[in-house]
């Protein structure tokens, strides 16, 4: 080989390895991660799936971007999804039902509170039982209508035979509860959700009676898209319940990320109230080990609405839950 091919060979090597640098250091094109909007009813412990599988970076590694919106009551986080506002819907899943009726293609594609997560609370000083006895003369506050706190509180009137007009329910937004509790001293008791319940117990209130002991699985809050969005963004959704999972998997064995999640989410709320609430939640079996709904969970929630009047139609199981979506984005 001459000398000139060589000196070919080297420039052209030159030239190669000098393009290949300058390609190297060009900024990349970030791929964009779908976006998946998020809005939940309320913010509270309850939905903490939610804030760990975004604070563990769940979402992140699933390669999905998640916008957390709060709507402040479950039938406005359904009026957002009905509206193209939201892709998810995080709030009692009976209103999936509850919209069906009205006809819209709202379905469930999991849980994240796989009991009734209510405890009612005793005004401290109170010597008043939480019984047909006990509960005459006095008043309850609770959630508003048709919200699942304020269903199971006027199940448990009538299934224990207090007449309406010797008891009053005063109904407070979720987050106003415990203020409203300390400015109405006529009501004795109070049936709410965490951690409005470990705020008031650390004030002297006694925890009375817990729904989810008392009635076992029956789902309470879920995870509600539609029809539209569930084809147009199958894989989003996928990779969005997949991180749900892992949060929860986290929740159930008690990992110590948990507390640090909850913790970023309830800045203002004192450490050990956060660690009791989390404590009963764990205890009372309310974060489902799954995302998958049975159908006998599903069953008794909607037998409870129909007893009440919220629900007109049977709200069949596999009208209203998705159980192969939720099987194939697991798997």
């Amino acid at each position: 080989m001459t000398r000139r091919t060589w000196v070919v060979i080297a420039l052209a090597t030159l030239v190669l390895l000098g393009f290949w640098a300058w390609r190297v250091n060009q900024p990349s094109t970030p791929v964009e991660s779908p976006r998946i909007i998020v809005n939940e009813a309320a913010r509270t412990l309850l939905y903490l799936p939610l804030y760990h599988a975004e604070h563990a970076g769940y979402f992140r590694d699933e390669g999905v971007s998640v916008e957390i919106v709060t709507g402040g009551s479950a039938t406005n986080s359904v009026a957002a999804l009905i509206a193209g506002e939201a892709d998810i819907a995080q709030a009692d899943p009976m209103y999936a039902a509850i919209s069906q009726e009205n006809g819209s293609d709202v379905v469930v594609i999991g849980q994240i509170v796989g009991r009734i997560g209510l405890w009612a609370v005793r005004r401290p000083g109170s010597t008043r039982q939480f019984d047909a006895q006990g509960l005459r003369g006095t008043a309850i506050i609770t959630h508003p209508q048709p919200m699942t706190a304020f269903t199971y509180t006027s199940l448990f009137l009538e299934q224990n035979n207090v007449p309406a007009n010797t008891i009053e329910i005063l109904q407070a937004r979720p987050g106003t509860e415990v203020a409203t509790y300390s400015a109405e001293r006529r009501a004795d008791f109070l049936v709410g959700v965490e951690p409005a319940i470990s705020i008031l117990q650390s004030q002297g209130a006694e925890v009375v009676y817990s729904w989810p002991s008392q009635l076992g699985d029956r789902v309470f809050s879920g995870l509600m898209t539609r029809r539209t969005i569930e084809r147009d963004k199958e894989d989003a959704l996928a990779r969005v319940l997949r991180a749900y999972q892992r949060a929860l998997d986290d929740i159930r064995n008690n990992k110590p990320n948990v507390i640090e999640s909850a913790r970023a989410y309830f800045l203002d709320m004192d450490e050990t109230v956060v660690r009791s609430a989390l404590t009963r939640l764990r205890q009372d079996e309310v974060f489902p080990s799954s995302l998958r709904i049975s159908e006998k969970s599903w069953n008794a929630a909607t037998a409870a609405r129909r007893q009440l009047g919220d629900l007109r139609g049977p709200a069949p199981y596999a009208d209203l839950v998705d159980s192969q979506f939720i099987d194939r984005s697991l798997r």
